[in-house]
């Protein structure tokens, strides 16, 4: 697994080459950089469902295949929203978002790659996970450039955690490392048990305002059957729990 050394993702190591990251995508609405995502299929993306309530599909961008956040022409490839499929409008606790592309996603080349979903639910402490994604690093700023850090897996009830709903899990760096805003419906990452890929258990939803004591994520393997049914069976998570 690739090593982070600085406390968290606001002050992060920045993740310059994204093809060892080319499941990554950035989520813009009228021309701002909103949310994080991944890429699962040639056709969807999976984000945070609080990033797409009762918005218009219209008024959204998806830039893929690279670390950089601008939409310029060159940079990446950008795609239109044709459905924002949203699991729940209250978001609390079921924040996740299978997101339709107008077109499909060219693979080709080792830029824009999908992600793993994973079916893994069960973790200890000791579980090492990875968090990516384009949220603030500063009180006032966001990165142009993808940032990243190593973070734990908290058992749900380790007073950090409190307030996590059995649907979350929680996640943090002992030092500090976690998500902050505009990393909304990004991975929570592990490494596959061969240790060859990264595989997505979590949807970056919420945490604490100060954005250094925890981070909530979505449970992915809870969704896996709710994925597969709204994109007719080309989103999949892998059995491997």
């Amino acid at each position: 697994m690739q090593t982070v050394d600085e406390n968290k993702i606001r002050h992060g190591k920045p993740l310059t080459s994204i093809v060892k990251y080319p499941f990554m995508a950035t989520v813009w609405q009228n021309d701002r950089k909103l949310c994080t995502a991944s890429i699962v299929s040639p056709n969807y993306i999976l984000s945070a469902g609080h990033c797409f309530v009762k918005m218009s599909e219209e008024n959204y961008i998806i830039l893929v295949g690279t670390v950089n956040a601008k939409l310029e022409k060159g940079n990446g490839q950008q795609f239109k929203v044709e459905k924002a499929h949203v699991y729940s409008e209250t978001v609390f606790g079921q924040d996740i978002a299978i997101v339709k592309l107008k077109n499909s996603i060219d693979f080709a080349d080792n830029a824009t790659q999908p992600i793993t979903l994973s079916r893994r639910s069960n973790f200890t402490k000791t579980d090492l996970a990875f968090i990516a994604g384009w949220g603030r690093i500063t009180d006032w700023s966001s990165p142009v450039t993808l940032q990243g850090a190593n973070v734990l897996i908290w058992p749900k009830d380790e007073a950090r955690c409190d307030g996590i709903m059995e649907s979350e899990v929680c996640a943090f760096g002992e030092d500090g490392a976690n998500v902050c805003f505009g990393d909304s419906g990004g991975p929570l990452l592990v490494k596959s048990y061969d240790g060859q890929r990264w595989e997505q258990i979590g949807v970056t939803s919420r945490g604490n305002f100060v954005c250094e004591s925890n981070g909530f994520f979505s449970c992915v393997y809870i969704y896996c059957e709710w994925l597969a049914k709204i994109t007719e069976g080309e989103v999949q998570c892998l059995n491997n729990e």
